[in-house]
């Protein structure tokens, strides 16, 4: 299975990589970027499997790969095992509505790997529809820990881990 990548004018930048709290600043003090409707940004970090992960929320979700780079292709990548070469340093998926999922995959020298207990990605489609599709689409093979329901305060909410580990909240708000 082979990541396909397409050209992002955003390619080559160094900040919302490495520094999300620095890009989420910038984003949210600048009236331009402002007017790109983002329901969602994250980095996620996987144990060896992130381009089986990626393939998996392209089809889930829909969009396209727009950035991927291995370890191999790094300064360092010569000093590799094949193995650790073949790995993704990062990748950009970028989907419909908005949705942009960035990860990588884990390397020892990173500390220690853990999967999905510290963070949950939260969507916000709008309508119920597209809610239903990507829980259901999401969540096929993972743990739902809440269907999705009308709750108290006045959304359509559920939650579910999905079949890599990682959290997930879907909340449609009621306008």
């Amino acid at each position: 299975m082979k990541l396909a990548v397409s050209k992002c004018k955003f390619d080559g930048c160094a900040v919302s990589g490495l520094f999300p709290d620095i890009c989420n600043a910038v984003v949210s003090n600048c009236p331009i970027l402002q007017k790109k409707s983002a329901m969602l940004t994250a980095y996620l970090a996987f144990n060896g499997n992130a381009e089986e992960a990626f393939n998996f929320y392209k089809d889930a979700l829909g969009g396209e790969f727009t950035n991927i780079q291995r370890f191999g292709d790094t300064p360092q990548g010569e000093q590799m095992s094949d193995a650790d070469k073949k790995k993704i340093m990062h990748v950009t998926l970028k989907g419909p509505n908005g949705i942009v999922l960035m990860g990588n995959d884990h390397m020892e020298f990173m500390g220690p790997f853990n999967a999905g207990n510290n963070i949950s990605l939260s969507l916000h489609p709008d309508s119920e529809d597209l809610a239903n599709t990507l829980f259901n689409n999401l969540s096929a093979g993972g743990t739902v820990t809440m269907p999705l329901e009308k709750v108290f305060w006045g959304a359509y909410f559920g939650m579910f881990v999905d079949k890599f580990g990682i959290q997930w909240m879907v909340n449609h708000e009621y306008k």
